[in-house]
């Protein structure tokens, strides 16, 4: 189902004060007793409401990741897959039913999963059913939350974020609503969750078709490789519903034509899919939120359309956690009602809801680890097992080769969408290959435990409970649920009694998963380590803790008259910086940037030198308490003002002019205690006083025109302006050519961005220790001041001076740079001044 479905099993319960009523199953119906046998048109209906729900509106912001054309090619080639992967549960279940095996009704994802493989298949869709199902109420708290934010434009609280205040304060509600042991009153609220998705679709659609045809933003057809797997997640995801495939075949009238009226569905869907998420994109471009209806403004429709989603996902809550209710309470309490436990895992979805930075990196990232084990890997690995006997090499090779893409897409995109959710943190090689081990042990011990657990309960299992009955039994079960409620009131069997006996015990299926996982580990560590290779023109590195007090740290003197005057430093941590962006920027450039500024934390783990190292220095500054700078920076936010709203000629007043722009552009809430702006103008910007006196500079706003006092910098690319100015040394002044250096090469290959990064490096260190230019400078006038970026000015490496940059790196294609980033990007940022060594330093110093 999509993003925000109907609950896989589609269950609600009945009291559980009777005991004498048979316990419901995750496909008991919600109202009243078991509908008739379905219409075509009705499972129409059945499978869209089952797919789609109102996750649709993540949709163009996870194109505005992928691009237009790599989005709808991936929303196509898996519904594709998916469509295939559900047929083979529907032809995995009719042979399963057929007279050469005599099963009686399998109506659910789990009962298919024992017969098949036994209590190990239970215990893998039971698991996997649990985190899908708290994956999808985790989204809705996340949605009432940005969209409560988001009217109310604050960020904070009672001291505390706004977004974690509004999951919180529905909290104790959904206690008591999830204590509720019958839910069948809730159900009506399942359509009314429909109407408000379609409603919501509709809407957005047009106003972006409206808004399309006024701005024609710029964007782009296609993402990197790591936006490819970020997609592939949230595509899974939005077609996720395969638990409802077979009650739908079930409950339909005439079964033979099911496939075609599914094929039918899926097709609409990935259709509306497509045109969505590309309106949608269209429509705003680099602008669009991880939830589009934040982009239409504050008027009524908007507003209405927005709270009903509010309201419906509050009362869905319930419904969606039933499953997981069901599936924890029979494991742990012999499917007894139990308050406290209900409560528990209540809270822990709330607590993981707080802890997600993004709505759409959520979904990708649920979409990946776990519904393409549910949707790919399963189907075929069943399928596969139960038909292994009658299959050619064809059969086999596009079943192995299902769950092998479906593992491989599940582990690289939970990857990805790890790295993109913690923007600020980057896992190292050798981490993410560890870390799949410690996985892989866990989850064989944890399965291993669950067979453990039921093999005990079975042990006096009745084996012929499964088999069919007598011709009067079954038509007194004629409503579907014979099975389901024999298996409810009995134990489960051994895995050893399932009919389909697996060629591949427990253990081998975990090695074999396990080795997918550790061969992709090891190729992704070998990529890293390839992307990072380079050679040192002296490779004698000091430890990163080590700075050694030689000469060879130009600008060493004592006396450089650097002196502390009182003010504030930025020592809040973290540092929130909020980008704004002015003018057109291609994304591979913002990528760039972005990853610079987000290396600077500790938690970007990278190779030494690292951009870490090198912020170390600017952390050793204070202020009058004794707190140093923050060694950690997050993007809190970013705002694009691609169609240039002050013109392309800027001054250093109209600066503060488009910051108040930024602000006043909805949703763009700034902390403005703790933040900072980094306002970049594009290379086709002109500025007062750039590429002669300056190529960046940093000022504190003015309450007049911004509403409050917040620090700011302002960079410019120079690459068609001066880049033998401001991006020196990788373009050179045409008097010395032939006669002077040549120009370098520029470690991404971009020289205007790759020299505005030292540009910002520059800016952010003097921002951060002199924010209200009246902490650290030297000079008596601090309308003048020189900061500790000015004093190490042209400096690289070790013997820089007079124009020579340093003794720096090249990587085995020529290209230059003096520090390492995340993802395996490398730099070239000038040294700034330590106040310990009284000298410019960096993390590339040579002993």
């Amino acid at each position: 189902m999509g993003s925000f479905k109907k609950h896989e099993a589609g269950s609600s319960t009945k009291d559980l004060k009777k005991p004498q009523q048979p316990l419901p199953r995750e496909d008991t119906p919600l109202i009243g007793k078991p509908a008739p046998l379905s219409s075509q048109t009705k499972t129409f209906a059945n499978v869209f409401i089952a797919i789609v729900g109102a996750g649709v509106l993540g949709l163009p912001y996870a194109f505005k990741r992928t691009g237009w054309l790599m989005g709808s090619l991936m929303i196509i080639s898996v519904s594709a897959l998916t469509f295939h992967c559900m047929m083979l549960l529907v032809h995995t279940r009719r042979k399963l039913e057929s007279s050469e095996h005599g099963f009686t009704k399998i109506n659910s994802f789990g009962d298919l999963g024992f017969v098949v493989c036994g209590s190990i298949g239970r215990g893998i869709v039971d698991v996997l059913i649990i985190l899908s199902q708290a994956g999808f109420c985790i989204s809705y708290l996340m949605f009432i939350a940005n969209t409560l934010v988001y009217f109310f434009r604050t960020s904070t609280i009672l001291g505390m974020s706004a977004k974690g205040f509004y999951i919180w304060s529905c909290l104790p509600f959904q206690l008591g609503l999830n204590s509720i042991a019958t839910l069948t009153h809730l159900a009506p609220l399942s359509i009314f969750a429909d109407v408000v998705d379609l409603a919501a679709t509709a809407v957005v659609m047009v106003d972006e078709v409206v808004i399309s045809l006024k701005q024609m933003p710029e964007v782009a057809a296609f993402g990197n490789l790591s936006v490819f797997f970020y997609g592939i997640g949230v595509a899974v995801y939005a077609f996720e519903g395969i638990g409802m495939v077979l009650p739908l075949e079930a409950e339909m009238e005439k079964k033979e034509k099911f496939g075609g009226i599914l094929g039918l569905s899926v097709t609409f869907i990935a259709l509306m899919y497509v045109g969505f998420g590309v309106l949608g994109y269209f429509a705003f471009g680099s602008e669009t939120k991880d939830i589009i209806t934040a982009n239409l403004g504050a008027g009524f429709v908007s507003v209405l359309v927005q709270l009903g989603l509010c309201i419906n996902l509050f009362f869905t809550f319930p419904l969606m956690m039933h499953p997981v209710y069901e599936i924890v309470e029979r494991r742990f309490k012999g499917g007894e009602y139990c308050l406290w436990l209900r409560w528990l895992l209540v809270f822990l979805v709330s607590l993981v809801a707080m802890s997600v930075p993004n709505f759409a990196d959520f979904l990708s990232l649920v979409g990946s680890s776990v519904c393409c084990g549910l949707g790919f890997v399963l189907p075929a690995l069943f399928h596969l097992l139960v038909f292994k006997e009658e299959m050619g090499w064809k059969g086999w090779f596009l079943d192995v080769g299902i769950v092998v893409v479906g593992v491989v897409f599940g582990v690289s995109g939970t990857w990805y969408s790890v790295e993109l959710s913690i923007n600020h943190e980057l896992v190292s090689a050798f981490v993410y290959q560890r870390s799949f081990i410690i996985i892989g042990l866990f989850d064989f011990i944890t399965l291993r435990s669950i067979i453990s657990h039921q093999e005990s309960d079975s042990r006096h299992y009745d084996e012929d409970r499964l088999r069919k009955k007598s011709k009067e039994g079954e038509n007194k079960n004629s409503d579907g649920f014979s099975l389901l409620r024999i298996l409810h009131q009995s134990p489960p069997p051994p895995q050893e009694q399932s009919v389909v006996q697996s060629t591949m015990t427990p253990p081998a299926l975990h090695f074999l998963i396990f080795a997918a996982l550790l061969l992709l580990s090891k190729t992704r560590a070998a990529t890293d380590s390839s992307q990072t290779e380079y050679t040192l023109t002296n490779p004698k590195l000091p430890p990163p803790n080590t700075l050694s007090t030689s000469k060879k740290y130009e600008g060493s003197s004592d006396l450089v008259n650097l002196r502390y005057h009182m003010g504030p430093v930025l020592s809040s941590s973290p540092i929130n910086i909020y980008l704004v962006w002015y003018g057109r920027w291609p994304n591979y450039q913002k990528l760039l940037i972005k990853d610079f500024i987000l290396s600077i934390s500790p938690a970007a783990a990278a190779a030494k030198p690292s951009v870490s190292d090198w912020w170390r220095t600017v952390s050793l500054y204070t202020d009058q308490t004794g707190a140093n700078v923050s060694r950690t920076v997050l993007i809190a936010g970013e705002h694009s003002d691609h169609l240039y709203s002050h013109g392309k000629s800027l001054t250093r007043l109209s600066v503060q002019q488009v910051i108040g722009t930024a602000v006043e552009s909805a949703p763009f809430p700034v902390d403005h205690k703790n933040g900072i702006f980094l306002i970049l103008t594009a290379d086709d910007v002109t500025m007062q006083d750039y590429c002669r006196a300056v190529c960046g500079f940093h000022y504190f706003t003015f309450p007049s025109m911004v509403g409050y006092t917040m620090p700011y910098a302002w960079i410019g690319n120079s690459a068609k302006q001066c880049p033998e100015v401001c991006s020196y040394p990788f373009a050179v002044p045409g008097y010395m050519a032939g006669g002077g250096p040549a120009a370098l090469k520029p470690p991404n290959g971009d020289v205007g961005v790759d020299g505005m990064i030292s540009v910002i490096a520059h800016e952010l260190a003097e921002l951060s220790t002199n924010p209200l230019v009246n902490a650290w400078y030297a000079g008596e006038d601090p309308t003048a001041p020189t900061e500790i970026g000015d004093l190490c000015e042209g400096l690289y490496g070790t013997g820089g001076g007079g124009g020579y940059i340093g003794q720096v790196m090249r990587d085995n294609k020529g290209r230059t740079f003096n520090m390492n980033g995340r993802r395996g990007r490398r730099f070239m940022v000038q040294w700034v001044w330590s106040p310990v060594l009284k000298a410019c330093a960096g993390p590339n110093a040579l002993d």
